[in-house]
């Protein structure tokens, strides 16, 4: 019974933020997108795109930079919405 409360946690939290595919947006530019819903106790989508940043430059040798970030709120300013610009060099 505990160890199925115990996945049943992570699965909640995992699946508090989703990211997008991260895409090219320009020489070694790209973007992502990530968003959580109204859990309130979620990784701030802000860290989760970030952190998917910094892998994806790290996976091509590169550091991340960067360099633009958009947000949004959504479902009464409960849920929020970061697209996240960066360049792996």
């Amino acid at each position: 019974m505990k160890k199925i409360a115990v996945i049943a946690a992570v699965a909640l939290l995992t699946g508090c933020v989703t990211t997008s595919k991260i895409v090219p947006a320009g020489t070694d530019t790209f973007m992502i997108s990530a968003a959580n819903d109204t859990c309130g106790n979620c990784t701030p989508p802000e860290i989760r795109a970030t952190e998917q940043a910094v892998a994806y430059c790290k996976s091509l040798g590169k550091s991340a930079g960067i360099k633009d970030t958009q947000k949004q709120t959504f479902d009464i300013g409960f849920g929020h919405r970061v697209t996240l610009t960066f360049e792996c060099h």
